[in-house]
């Protein structure tokens, strides 16, 4: 994001550079930064001086800066003076907050910078009042402004703002430390909630040692303190015990669960009978999986910790948390005494209650994954039901999120046909054969599709295109790939009609057109077909899910002959979708993604000379693999010289592949899908990996923002070491000759993230060791880093195929 800060520069010229002045006079001008939406205010002043000091010619910096908890103080060899933002509406920027807590929608910020020179006296004049920077530590003002912190924490922690939550956390104890004890002993309740939430963000990050650490002190100070009595303790001793759990200490946790019910039942009175019900019942649940986990417990103690278990199920509402929780730990008892069929009854039923929990989708997917011959029975259990279509389909869903993919098709296939080629199933179904790379398989089913709702139309203004249009087209090419001869003098023309597109952009109306025409021959003119410009007026349409599944149907299509090189077959598919998808803003629908992909693929057909050949045209030795996400594709099919040989870039496409997905532990589906794609590709190939993309875009802040790491540095070398590691692995075992593309810096937003990665990433590849694996070196952006150069734009998201030539002499063959 921009930060634009108005400030009174001749004012700091003169103070920095010793002259006499008055700091609040001068000329206001904007300086432009340009930082992540997590960055913190006081980061952004160190982050301005800089810039002050650079646009006045000093070589270093003449100051020394100190930051209180509101403001910053600049001292050196001129008068003392203090700093404070404000946004243009003057509401104060607080120096611990991220730039993204005063703006909406992470866009440009406007902050102004308020100067004031800080008197011998410390007195401010009247006619510039300088906001109150000291601390009321009266009982009452300091109880309220605690307070105030931690409604602010509360909302944090429900939005899963965790760094935000720490640093309310951490305001409220600066309250409570200054007052003149310098303990806070008396403000103990207030130091305890506090200390509570930061244990929370450290156990929602699995850091239990944290937890451990902040908390410990704590429970000796509640026997020696009379204030202490307050459902706060309740809180310590939960997470202590919940900590220690984590550590696989069940015998401590018990023992802290077991203190937090001895406080709780204290202060049945004052607690609303529901919340303590609540509170009360998960202890107890809590303290049955730590009886069921402690070595040489007493089979008497193995009982009562059943009997709490099917107590809950049994008086708990079904979706409940508690519930959902008591069933997994059954579920998990019945599977360890051989009791497999009803481990399996008792967990599934509780994820149809409750399909959100993690837990629950992860136990019914083990059970599957390692007693395949279980699908059947859940298939019979399922087909008895109404809405079996769905329920097969999020059974699919929840193995395929596991990376099980063959039982996955299985119900997948199942909730294909149970809604009769509803269109949604099936477009979830050939999604889940993209992972397999049986992109073949897909386009059949997307025919069978079409075949079966020949007559199902997409309609806006009057201009319709029907399923049946579709299934012409796209029978075309499956003829093609089974070895058919055309069928008829259509698929003929289909076969031999020399296409050309051209993507059109009307700023004004922000929208972009693919345009094709076509010609008989090489002798014959081109002409239109669909429509030739943009419709001026903005006709506008709230599809229907039918119709959107539909149209993502048809957008999938057109990517999965892409990425099976049957070019000559797009134009004529996008000639018919473009009339009803101009306008229709559907990247702002749950079809986002397949739109994105059939745009992209769409405006990718200008770059082609002539698309009649099928693709690959090379062999695999004669062939660099380009690996990536939706930025590889640009490079997909494209021919070139290299060494004086003819060489030809073949695509291995994985969808939504962060390098986080790559690490040991994990067993989400991208990584399936990365690894099925590598697996794709022979021994001893030229390999060019395009990846953490995805990782830059929607991780990395999120992850700061989430306090999984300290810093966006952190995260990004967290991140760089996963992704190299996994190339190193398949360098050595696969005999590839890797190389490794940087992050492509094109989006606004997170171009600076971007380039931050590549600098990390960049040197983590050159200090390899193994020289397995090698950095490409490319610059795509003008001198300014503000923008992609204009022969490389594409579609404001990736660049366009162009790019290429400004690093192919790099690989070597």
């Amino acid at each position: 994001m921009k930060v634009y800060i108005h400030s009174p520069f001749n004012g700091l010229k003169d103070l920095l550079t010793q002259k006499e002045c008055k700091a609040t006079n001068g000329e206001m001008i904007a300086i432009p930064l340009r930082v992540s939406p997590s960055c913190m205010i006081k980061d952004v002043i160190k982050i301005f001086l800089e810039k002050i000091t650079e646009k006045i010619g000093l070589k270093a910096a003449p100051y020394r800066i100190e930051f209180s908890r509101e403001s910053c103080e600049l001292s050196g060899n001129f008068p003392q003076f203090r700093i404070h933002m404000l946004t243009e509406e003057d509401k104060f920027c607080a120096l611990e907050t991220p730039l993204d807590q005063y703006t909406e929608d992470r866009g440009d910020l406007f902050i102004k910078v308020k100067v004031l020179e800080k008197k011998s006296n410390d007195s401010v004049p009247s006619s510039t009042p300088e906001p109150e920077t000291k601390i009321d530590t009266s009982e009452d003002e300091v109880e309220k402004r605690v307070k105030a912190f931690f409604t602010e924490a509360e909302k944090a922690k429900n939005e899963k703002k965790y760094k935000r939550l720490q640093e309310c956390a951490k305001s409220a104890l600066l309250l409570v430390d200054s007052e003149s004890d310098g303990t806070g002993q008396n403000r103990l309740p207030l130091r305890t909630q506090a200390n509570a939430y930061l244990a929370f963000v450290e156990f929602v990050n699995k850091r239990y040692e944290n937890v451990i650490k902040i908390l410990q002190p704590l429970p000796e100070i509640f026997q020696n303190n009379l204030l202490a009595g307050n459902f706060n303790q309740v809180t310590v001793f939960e997470l202590l015990g919940d900590a220690n759990y984590g550590k696989e200490k069940y015998h401590d946790s018990l023992g802290f669960f077991r203190k937090a019910s001895n406080v709780l039942e204290k202060l049945k009175g004052p607690l609303p009978s529901t919340e303590f019900k609540t509170r009360r019942d998960m202890l107890e649940i809590k303290q049955a999986k730590c009886l069921l986990r402690m070595d040489g417990n007493e089979a008497s103690a193995q009982r009562h910790a059943m009997q709490i278990l099917s107590k809950a199920v049994n008086d708990q509402k079904p979706g409940t948390k508690l519930f959902s929780i008591a069933s997994l730990e059954l579920s998990q008892v019945y599977y360890q005494t051989g009791e497999i069929g009803k481990s399996l009854h008792t967990s599934l039923t509780a994820l149809v209650q409750d399909a959100t929990d993690k837990g629950l989708k992860r136990e019914v997917s083990r059970l599957l994954g390692l007693h395949p011959q279980l699908v059947t029975a859940v298939i019979s259990m399922l087909d008895s039901t109404p809405a079996s279509s769905s329920s097969f389909s999020f059974i699919g869903t929840t193995l395929k999120e596991h990376s099980l993919v063959e039982q996955a098709k299985i119900f997948m296939k199942k909730s294909t046909e149970a809604s009769k080629w509803a269109p949604e199933y099936v477009l979830n179904y050939v999604h889940l054969l993209e992972l397999d790379r049986k992109y073949e398989d897909g386009l059949t089913e997307c025919a069978e599709f079409c075949r079966l709702h020949k007559k199902s139309v997409v309609s806006v203004s009057g201009t319709s295109v029907s399923c049946e249009e579709v299934l012409i087209v796209l029978q075309a090419a499956l003829n093609i790939l089974s070895g058919k001869s055309a069928s008829s003098e259509h698929e003929k023309k289909l076969r031999e009609k020399r296409y050309k597109v051209e993507s059109i952009k009307d700023e004004k109306l922000d929208v972009t057109l693919c345009r094709v025409s076509g010609a008989v021959d090489s002798e014959t003119d081109y002409t239109y077909i669909g429509i030739d410009k943009i419709p001026t007026e903005k006709s506008r349409k709230k599809f229907s899910d039918a119709e959107l599944n539909t149209l993502a149907i048809w957008f999938t299509v057109v990517k999965l002959l892409y990425l099976k090189g049957l070019l000559q077959f797009i134009p004529p598919l996008t000639a018919l979708i473009e009339p009803v998808r101009v306008h229709q803003r559907l990247h702002l629908t749950l079809v986002r993604n397949e739109h994105a992909y059939y745009t992209l693929i769409s405006q990718l057909m200008e770059y082609f000379d002539d698309l009649r050949f099928l693709r690959p045209r090379l062999t695999p030795n004669e062939s660099l693999y380009v690996f990536g996400d939706s930025h590889s594709l640009p490079l997909a099919w494209k021919s070139f010289k290299l060494q004086g040989k003819d060489r030809e870039i073949r695509p291995v496409l994985a969808t939504g592949v962060k390098a986080w997905h790559l690490r040991k532990e994990s067993n989400f589906y991208p990584k399936y899908a990365f690894f099925q794609g590598a697996e794709s590709i022979p021994n001893n190939s030229q390999v060019l990996f395009i990846f953490c993309e995805i990782d830059c875009r929607e991780a990395l802040a999120k992850a700061v923002e989430e306090a999984k790491y300290i810093s966006i540095e952190e995260g990004i070398h967290r991140v760089v070491d996963i992704y190299v590691d996994t190339l190193c692995e398949l360098a050595e075992k696969r005999k590839f000759h890797i190389y490794v593309h940087p992050v492509l810096p094109v989006l606004d937003v997170t171009r600076q993230i971007v380039l931050r990665f590549n600098k990390i990433l960049k040197k983590r590849v050159e200090e390899d060791n193994t020289k397995m694996i090698k950095w490409i070196n490319l610059n795509i952006l003008e001198d300014d880093e503000e923008r992609v150069k204009i022969e490389y734009q594409l579609d404001g998201t990736h660049v366009n195929p162009a790019y290429f030539d400004l690093y192919k002499d790099q690989l070597r063959f």
